[in-house]
């Protein structure tokens, strides 16, 4: 069932706004005094990342797709076959450029220990050292597509370097948890174009109406860098001619401090003087794993009448609205590598990582003998988890950021299996069941094909 946000939310007009017109461009201020949101702290880098055991793999990605290679990392480190993956956040669009041109990555970066190292891993990422040099980035991994990137920046991928579809990512408006209310639960592409130029206040666009970075006192809206997937998809999605992810206004940190968990703090953390009015832009998937301190707001795209969550219901993790078309903000993840002759990575692990992440069919991730607890797993589970969709899940597809959407129907498709792995209580729901039954092999299902333990559509 896709939800339909409550008719207060209705919104075919801007209540008391201006049409969506005259552009006036606001230039991003951000102040030289300390703010209350901040990057989040690892801790010091403890060995050399060359003396990590091989093989291993350099890999600069967006963070948003932190988490998920922490998870894959911890995997990877403990399966019978064992791969080391040592990685770094970076803007879509910067390590874009890196890979194309054959950048180093100069800067500490993380990993995952192993279960005999820290058994009891909490999530937190170690740190190693690079040498003088650094270290050649074997896989690079935009969260967005990079035709979003600058013309520049597309201009330097020489023919040698290939990019290779990944799984969904979709991003979102929070708001600080318990304040959907003071939204009405949502926000209209209108309302965005006004609050994330800069003129909120004086269109008068409730609850959006105090400074959005004032060079004195507390922010209230919360972005990225121009050239992370953030906000270029957000902004493509919006008013990408009037409103260019160049030109969105609020508070951000700069370089490689301009992080998700800054907008995570700043929006969380808001005082009550500007709880109802505060606003950021964070990955889906990063909000999931904030549920307990923000909100989603439902977004209502143009031509649409009613705004969407990007799940069935707001409580659900079933990613449902961004797989049929209905919750518009997405973009597919773009893996960057060398290729061969034939046009596939010319590294043998960069191959692998992509048929992981793929999912089209199952790939299990068994651990090593000894290791404790031990694990057997299908690779899906790991993208589920995150947030992510795979591309058998998806029941749209679009060319380019911001894009119109088609029907698609994948060859494979999984949505039963993963809607299982984002939401486990699904199971007990007897209309999911009739919908989506179990089966044990091939044939057994009266409609479809058993896939995953499920019968799926085709």
């Amino acid at each position: 069932m896709i939800l339909k946000v409550t008719n207060s939310f209705l919104r075919c007009g801007l209540r008391g706004k201006r049409a969506l017109g005259a552009f006036a461009g606001v230039a991003l201020v951000v102040p030289a005094f300390a703010r209350i949101a901040l990057a989040q702290t690892l801790p010091e880098p403890d060995v050399d990342c060359v003396d990590l055991p091989e093989p291993k793999l350099f890999i600069e990605a967006g963070d948003t797709q932190m988490t998920m290679l922490g998870d894959l990392a911890r995997a990877l480190r403990d399966a019978e076959e064992p791969l080391t993956l040592i990685y770094l956040p970076r803007s879509s669009c910067t390590l874009s450029e890196n890979v194309f041109k054959g950048n180093p990555a100069l800067e500490a970066m993380r990993y995952v220990p192993s279960v005999s190292e820290v058994p009891s891993w909490d999530g937190t990422p170690h740190q190693c050292n690079n040498g003088a040099a650094g270290s050649p980035i074997d896989l690079g991994i935009a969260a967005t597509f990079v035709s979003s990137c600058s013309e520049s920046v597309q201009a330097e991928q020489p023919d040698t370097v290939a990019i290779f579809q990944g799984p969904v990512q979709a991003y979102g408006f929070v708001v600080p948890e318990g304040s959907l209310d003071g939204a009405l639960g949502g926000i209209t592409r209108e309302e965005a174009y006004y609050v994330f130029s800069g003129q909120g206040p004086q269109n008068n666009v409730v609850p959006w109406t105090l400074d959005a970075n004032p060079m004195s006192g507390t922010p209230t809206v919360y972005i990225r860098q121009a050239t992370t997937s953030t906000l270029l998809t957000l902004a493509s999605n919006v008013a990408p001619t009037l409103l260019p992810a160049s030109s969105w206004v609020g508070y951000r940190l700069s370089g490689q401090q301009d992080r998700s968990s800054v907008v995570i703090s700043g929006v969380a953390n808001a005082p009550p003087s500007t709880r109802d009015a505060s606003i950021g832009l964070l990955g889906v998937d990063l909000y999931d794993r904030a549920r307990d301190r923000l909100d989603m707001l439902a977004y209502r795209a143009r031509d649409q009448r009613y705004g969407y969550y990007p799940d069935s219901t707001p409580a659900r993790r079933d990613k449902r609205n961004v797989r049929d078309g209905h919750y518009v903000p997405w973009a597919y993840t773009q893996y960057l590598s060398a290729i061969d002759g034939n046009g596939a990575p010319l590294n043998a692990d960069v191959a692998r990582i992509i048929d992981l992440v793929s999912a089209r069919l199952p790939t299990r991730l068994v651990s090593q003998a000894g290791v404790s607890p031990a694990f057997d797993l299908d690779a899906m589970e790991i993208l589920a988890k995150n947030g992510l969709v795979p591309d058998c899940a998806m029941r749209v597809k679009r060319d380019f950021d911001g894009g119109d959407l088609s029907l698609y129907t994948p060859e494979a498709p999984c949505g039963c299996f993963f809607e299982t792995i984002q939401d486990p209580e699904l199971a007990s729901d007897p209309d999911w069941v009739a919908r989506c039954p179990s089966c044990a092999s091939a044939g057994s299902c009266e409609v479809g094909v058993c896939r995953r333990g499920y019968c799926e559509a085709r």
